[in-house]
């Protein structure tokens, strides 16, 4: 009788010691999740600031471009310009596989502006 009491005993602690290594186990993998969603989540705001950045060094580029009518000009002279705005063109085209559809659609349309003036003021 002692030996099924003891048994019994085992088993409970047993069965509780795994309810709450499940329940740990449980609270780690939402609170990953969450964690991991979050930083998606920054990731695309990231992204979108840095869109709009690129956006609005572009538009000053190809002004500059246009008024000045060279390239290497406003490359050589305005480095505060042009220096950023090939940082993000190359931090978003290393990330390009992690980025939205939207983004990378948003992203094509302002590097056409600039293609477009490569295109036109060639040195």
């Amino acid at each position: 009788m002692k030996k099924i009491v003891y048994l019994s005993v085992l088993l409970c602690g047993m069965y509780v010691s795994g309810q709450k290594s499940y329940q740990q186990y449980k609270q780690e993998r939402e609170y990953s999740q969450r964690y991991a969603n979050e930083q998606k989540q920054q990731f695309y705001k990231d992204v979108e600031l840095s869109i709009s950045k690129y956006n609005t060094l572009v538009n000053q580029y190809v002004a500059l471009v246009k008024k000045h009518k060279s390239r290497n000009y406003v490359y050589n002279n305005f480095p505060k310009i042009s220096k950023p705005m090939f940082d993000i063109q190359y931090r978003i085209q290393a990330n390009w596989n992690y980025i939205t559809y939207d983004q990378s659609k948003r992203f094509d349309e302002i590097r056409h502006k600039y293609l477009v003036i490569l295109d036109e003021y060639g040195d």
